[in-house]
C-alpha cells in the first residue's frame, strides 16, 4: 500500500548545457573495433586458412588493434574548453 501523495511535479525544460556532445569519431572507432575484431576471431577459429583468408585475418587483426588504441585515446582525451 502506497501512502505517498501524488506529485504535481512537472519536468522543467532546462537548456542542455552540462551534457557532453556525442563524439562521432568514438562511435566509428568502436564500430571498427567490433566488426574487425569479430572478423578476426571468426577467421582465427578456423583450422586452415587460404592465403586470401590469411591476409584478411591479418588485416582484420591490425584494424582491430588500431581502432582499439584509438578508442582508448579518445576516451582519455580531456575536453577542450
Amino acid at each position: 500500500m502506497n501512502n505517498s501523495k501524488p506529485s504535481n511535479h512537472t519536468l522543467s525544460k532546462k537548456p542542455m548545457t552540462n551534457k557532453k556532445k556525442p563524439n562521432p569519431a568514438l562511435a566509428i572507432a568502436l564500430a571498427l573495433t567490433i566488426i574487425s575484431g569479430g572478423s578476426a576471431v571468426s577467421l582465427g577459429s578456423q583450422k586452415t586458412l587460404s592465403p586470401q583468408k590469411q591476409k584478411l585475418f591479418e588485416l582484420s587483426a591490425t584494424i582491430c588493434e588500431t581502432a582499439a588504441k584509438t578508442v582508448l585515446r579518445l576516451l582519455g582525451d580531456k575536453p577542450k574548453k
